[in-house]
């Protein structure tokens, strides 16, 4: 929890990518605020504290009935923070997700208005917002509506330092293409952005909701045409589908132009008719295509009716020559094949009919030759009139059609023949492959019931074996425990015997106890070190004010490295170190999951103050000290 001059905080109330947001109270006027908090992860880093203060400035400069106001701007050591007013109300998108959902043209057109209006004026301002969107909206109990987060707000002149060209800035499935391709933004930017705003709140549903990959977002926003709000809710009117059409165009040029003629549009109907207007002429530029496209057809079916006689003649000859040569590679194929002599033809893999399955039995592999003749002839005897002596060619196409009809019945009956013959092998096939694979499996189920067995025994006999040790080792136990008794009783014996004999007289001999080298634990030493501040408490309570202090002082300079955070990295880091004879820190030890989460509880540990060593038996002994620092992800 932070902690800031003057005011008390009482919650949390939201967090973001820069920082933490809190309720508070002035603790003299009784005020509530809103406090947003740069994240300690990123006190030390000098751009974000640099873009911090940047938003404050640019928040400082507005002052607009629905732009949330900065009442203060306070920078210590240790953080940097915006003090606001507190708005009692809820985000946009929880307001439609909990409440209203898709929100009625009566109430949504005086709330849009009131967004817009907060957007143009930041325009009048030359600022552009560049994160538009419903979480960046609060609606107040009452309807009224607050724009806040100017974070990432660019002047319209600005084009270098913390928000150049060529850097993304903002939510991707509320960016502009301009935003997308990390171009130069300006206030048309945000028209777009609003037109999304409103889309949501007219369905209730983002664009692009439920996607998770970025860039097919990304993808869709530049090269897609933005979704139609009537197919995600019909409920959409005509004027509202129109308004948000025009303010999600690709081109800066189709949009609107200000927040001025946005607003605009909601009073007046010519947005609607111009969109009429765009229809009537794209279904007028698509009838003219389709009639060009007829015309053009109708060009190339008079050049084939035009065609010269000569073609007919050859394409009879081609006919003719192409049936001659498939009945004789056939004969001679099927010579060879069937009786080893004639022309070695091998025919091609690939084929409809593989010839390779056909049989030698001349009766049946000769049919299908003569069906496809038999056809032929037919066709040309039905056609004569028509392809003979008919100076009109266009009928022509059909015929080749007819004979292929008849060539693909023929190969379509030697196919299912083939087909039977196919599905014969493959059931013998597979019957071989199971058989084998039952044997197979029986010989692993053997050799595996072979390698349990062996194991089985193995394991008795070492069970044996290790008894066999233990009972061994018990009995030489047993007798060393009574050999050193038997050892122990003839020393005592002889002890005695002496004392009895000789009497010697002993001096006094002064003892003095050496601590110089002599680590003494925290848990058991006399007088615990004391951290500063534990002087005045009494002695039986150190030892919990030193922990006490330990843990405030861990509290008050931890730091989550942030490249920890990125990656997801947390858990214990245990620290061990000694506080020597004169208080100072030594010897500091750890050992953690992760390097950098060792590297932040030794710049921790490193910041400890001097203590007051501690002592036993009235002298300064060095204390190894040990303690834990856990590292966790909200």
């Amino acid at each position: 929890m932070i902690e800031l001059k003057n005011y008390k905080i009482i919650k949390k109330i939201g967090s973001g990518g820069m920082g933490d947001v809190f309720l508070a109270e002035h603790e003299v006027l009784e005020n509530r605020v809103a406090i947003k908090s740069l994240h300690p992860g990123l006190v030390d880093d000098e751009s974000f504290r640099k873009r911090f203060r940047k938003e404050a400035k640019t928040q400082w400069e507005l002052s607009h009935p629905n732009v949330v106001r900065l009442i203060d701007f306070q920078e210590q050591e240790d953080g940097l923070f915006l003090i606001m007013e507190y708005i009692e109300g809820k985000q946009l998108n929880e307001y439609i997700s909990q409440d209203s959902g898709p929100i009625p043209e009566d109430r949504l057109i005086p709330m849009f208005i009131q967004i817009l209006s907060a957007v143009k004026y930041a325009h009048s301002k030359g600022l552009v917002h560049r994160d538009i969107k419903p979480a960046n909206v609060l609606i107040t109990p009452n309807g009224d509506v607050k724009l806040l987060d100017f974070g990432i707000a660019q002047q319209s002149s600005e084009d270098r330092g913390l928000t150049k060209t060529g850097v993304q800035v903002g939510t991707v499935s509320y960016m502009s293409p301009e935003q997308v391709n990390a171009e130069k933004v300006d206030k048309l930017s945000d028209i777009y952005s609003l037109g999304v705003t409103l889309y949501q709140m007219v369905t209730g549903k983002a664009p692009y909701e439920g996607q998770t990959n970025q860039f097919k977002i990304q993808l869709s926003i530049v090269s897609n045409p933005f979704p139609k709000a009537k197919q995600h809710y019909p409920g959409v009117s005509d004027k509202i589908e129109a308004i948000i059409e025009k303010a999600t165009q690709k081109k800066k040029s189709d949009r609107f132009q200000s927040c001025e003629e946005f607003i605009k549009s909601f009073g007046d109907g010519s947005i609607l008719n111009t969109q009429k207007k765009k229809e009537a002429q794209s279904k007028t530029e698509k009838t003219k295509k389709i009639q060009e496209t007829e015309i053009q057809e109708n060009k190339n079916e008079s050049k084939v009716i035009d065609s010269k006689p000569k073609l007919k003649i050859i394409s009879i000859v081609l006919i003719i020559i192409l049936l001659t040569l498939a009945m004789f590679l056939t004969k001679d194929w099927y010579a060879e094949r069937c009786y080893g002599f004639g022309f070695k033809f091998n025919m091609p893999n690939g084929s409809i009919v593989s010839f390779g399955n056909l049989s030698c039995d001349s009766q049946k592999e000769w049919v299908w030759v003569i069906e496809i003749f038999i056809a032929a002839l037919l066709i040309l005897i039905t056609n004569k009139k028509s392809f003979f002596k008919s100076n009109n060619f266009s009928r022509f196409p059909y015929s080749i059609i007819i004979i292929i009809v008849a060539l693909g019945t023929v190969i379509f009956k030697q196919g299912i023949e083939q087909s039977k013959h196919i599905k014969e092998q493959k059931i013998k096939v597979a019957a071989n492959n199971k058989a084998a694979a039952d044997n197979k499996a029986a010989a692993d189920r053997k050799a595996e019931a072979d390698r349990k067995a062996e194991a089985d025994r193995k394991a008795a006999a070492n069970r044996k074996a290790a008894a066999n040790r233990k009972a061994v080792a018990e009995r030489k136990a047993e007798a060393d425990r009574k050999a050193a008794a038997n050892r122990k009783a003839a020393a005592n014996r002889k002890a005695v015997a002496e004392r009895k004999a000789v009497a010697v007289e002993v001096e006094d001999i002064e003892v003095e106890d050496d601590f110089d080298d002599v680590d003494v634990p925290f848990a058991v030493i006399e007088d615990v070190p004391l951290f500063p501040g534990c002087e005045r408490v009494a002695k039986s309570e150190r030892r919990a004010c030193f922990q006490d202090k330990m843990n405030k002082h861990i509290r008050n300079n931890f730091r989550y490295p942030e490249i920890a955070q990125e990656m997801g990295i947390q858990g214990r880091v245990y620290v061990n170190f000694i506080i020597s004879k004169d208080g100072s820190i030594t010897n500091v030890r750890m050992r953690g999951p992760d390097k950098n989460l060792e590297k932040e509880a030794s710049r921790i540990i490193s910041k400890l103050p001097k203590m007051i060593p501690g002592k036993q038996r009235g002298r300064p002994v060095r204390v190894p000290f040990s303690i834990p620092i856990t590292f966790r992800l909200n």
